[in-house]
């Protein structure tokens, strides 16, 4: 019978919608992982101290070295191992719910629900990978921001963590979306990471770009790049897990009809 899940107090949000938890693999990995290394220390401390206990006088150097070495790699193993367990013992109790009007993470008992309202930034980072050109398959990592600074991270520790990123992303890129665009009609200059924006110019690095002297913005191999009339080097490139809240972004310089 599966555990009571741990959103069920969860009422100010709306329905739920999804339940993302840590994979059952992972969290198995972490918690045996931790076992064999806890073990080994102790198994290597014991040696160490049987060997103290046996060490006679004229014991070689040979035979000293062979009795410190598992003295040496025991805390190593403990420390390792305990790290592990710690790991395991957060894992195991950590997961995250979509609601109607936010999502809500938990930690054993303590969950905290969190409404899209607050929430000021998005991260997110995917990459393809292939063993000898054969793809493998693709890693994702999501970031969440708060108005408290709080940060959340989620990967593919978790259960089917793309949809929960769609989710997040789409929810607060079209709650932020028209606050951005009113700000930048209004002349504020809108700042994304390594990119800013405002009504008149594009800037990168303690560049200026106007928007006439634009000649492409286009997405390539995970870059956002930018490229400047008459002039044949980019002019500013930037790797699209760099950029928060990139669908705004995108979704702004859609407006000045520049996405190619």
């Amino acid at each position: 019978m599966a555990p009571p899940s741990p959103f069920l107090s969860v009422f100010e949000l709306g329905p739920q919608q999804s339940e993302h938890p840590v994979k059952l693999a992972t969290k198995l990995t972490a918690a045996v992982l931790g076992v064999l290394l806890v073990g080994g220390g102790i198994a290597a401390l014991l040696a160490a101290a049987i060997g103290l206990l046996r060490m006679g006088a004229k014991e070689t150097a040979q035979e000293l070295a062979g009795f410190c070495l598992p003295g040496i790699l025991a805390p190593i193993g403990l420390g390792i191992g305990g790290w592990c367990l710690s790991k395991a013992w957060n894992q195991w109790g950590s997961a995250v719910a979509v609601f109607d009007r936010g999502f809500a993470v938990s930690r054993w008992e303590d969950v905290r629900p969190v409404p899209w309202e607050d929430v000021t930034a998005v991260w997110q980072a995917t990459a393809k990978h292939s063993v000898r050109g054969v793809p493998t398959g693709i890693k994702h990592k999501y970031t969440v921001q708060l108005v408290d600074d709080t940060k959340y991270v989620w990967d593919d520790k978790y259960q089917d963590v793309e949809t929960l990123g769609r989710v997040v992303q789409s929810k607060v890129s079209n709650l932020l979306y028209p606050k951005y665009s009113a700000a930048l009609k209004a002349g504020s200059r809108l700042e994304f990471g390594p990119l800013a924006l405002d009504y008149n110019k594009l800037y990168s690095r303690g560049k200026e770009l106007p928007w006439d002297d634009v000649k492409s913005v286009k997405i390539q191999g995970g870059f956002l790049q930018i490229k400047k009339d008459n002039e044949w080097l980019r002019w500013a490139s930037a790797g699209v897990p760099q950029i928060p809240n990139f669908f705004i972004f995108y979704a702004l310089l859609k407006e000045f009809n520049l996405i190619e």
